[in-house]
């Protein structure tokens, strides 16, 4: 019988790529659409999920045809990038790298910092609390890099319904003036925090936490000591950036700041379409760029991408985005790296060492990517 490569629409968009055999089912994946916020730029970006073959059939090559048939899909897509969260020594054959560390916050303490600024107070959330959670989490997340796009009708404000129900114990609010200004969600039933208490069930966990200002940051952090006092007496880990407001209070008290890194697993990604890709972060270039211009030469830089190529110009008018024809200079950067700059999760000067790049392009390069902190909420995870 002939195998064949089917693909399936299901809820929110996402296309199951499968192998079948007649009516078998030998391997699978999911491409998800999504958008990635990049600084002030937004990004079609499609994740790899529900990577799975049947145990009787590993081994065989055929995940790695569903793979194949998925990066197929993708690149005749609109998506500019992909991104998953990988086992080792798997994906880095599709193109994939991984695009930065994992952070993780742990509260040294659970007596300290146990009060509240005045004018704060803490409850349970309610489900009349979802739009100001929604407020919350767009507002801090409008320019950071890696946080997707949450629309109204996005599936993670469902599940986070849910947590809001009575007795459901999985979210806290810090209000004042009868404003809900800061919130913690546990996230337990999302698959990444279930995967990271299965590996380290110590701890009182927090999957995602926002606040509106340092004061109800604080507030925030005072309230995840004291809900972890009321319910396990264990030391509290936040799985939340340190560019947040909540993390960036957590930074000025007693803090462990963890940065877990992986060798070609964990949060991984790649381009799948270079121009596009360019073109849409091109006003965040240009802005990066105008603050060189008269102090920094001219540049007419073509990268080059598998079978693609675009060349970034750079000179008093701004920055421009072209096809065809080749600038002064080029330089090879695969599509995994490309993720990695756009990113910013490592040192842009290493990331076009380790690649070989001309020394030439390196300063302009890592003017246009430099150093950021990638991330997607658990809750978000696919």
């Amino acid at each position: 019988m002939t195998d064949e490569m089917r693909h399936f629409s299901g809820d929110r968009g996402i296309t199951t790529v499968v192998l079948m055999r007649g009516e078998e089912r030998l391997s699978s994946t999911e491409v998800i659409p999504m958008t990635m916020q990049v600084g002030h730029a937004r990004l079609r970006m499609d994740g790899i999920g529900g990577v799975a073959t049947a145990e009787e059939h590993r081994y065989k090559g055929y995940s790695r045809r569903v793979l194949e048939e998925a990066m197929s899909l993708m690149t005749a897509g609109d998506a500019v990038l992909t991104t998953l969260y990988g086992i080792p020594n798997f994906y880095p054959k599709y193109g994939y790298a991984t695009l930065g560390p994992e952070p993780i916050i742990e509260l040294q303490t659970l007596e300290e910092r146990t009060r509240f600024p005045d004018g704060l107070t803490v409850r349970d959330g309610e489900p009349g609390d979802l739009p100001a959670l929604r407020r919350l989490y767009r507002n801090e997340t409008s320019t950071a890099i890696g946080a997707l796009v949450r629309d109204d009708d996005w599936w993670i404000w469902g599940m986070l319904d849910e947590a809001l129900k009575p007795d459901a114990n999985q979210v806290r609010v810090v209000v004042r003036d009868n404003m809900v200004v800061g919130y913690a969600w546990k996230a337990a039933t999302c698959w990444w925090m279930e995967h990271w208490t299965r590996h380290k069930p110590d701890g009182f966990k927090i999957g995602e936490a926002f606040a509106a200002d340092a004061e109800a940051a604080d507030g925030v952090l005072a309230m995840c000591r004291l809900w972890s006092l009321d319910e396990k007496r264990e030391q509290v880990a936040m799985a939340i950036p340190v560019t947040g407001q909540v993390g960036a209070a957590a930074r000025l008290q007693n803090v462990n700041v963890l940065e877990r890194y992986g060798d070609e697993t964990e949060f991984m990604g790649r381009s799948t379409g270079l121009v596009a890709l360019l073109r849409a972060m091109r006003p965040k270039l240009e802005s990066r760029w105008r603050t060189v211009i008269g102090s920094m030469q001219s540049f007419a830089i073509t990268v080059v991408t598998g079978g693609e190529r675009a060349t970034v110009i750079g000179n008093e008018q701004g920055i421009e985005i072209r096809t065809g024809g080749d600038g002064d200079i080029k330089v090879a950067i695969d599509p995994g790296n490309v993720a990695r700059l756009v990113l910013g999760g490592f040192n842009p000067n290493r990331v076009l060492e380790r690649l070989g790049a001309p020394k030439s392009v390196v300063p302009v390069l890592s003017l246009l990517f430099p150093q950021r902190f990638p991330y997607i909420y658990p809750a978000d995870r696919f």
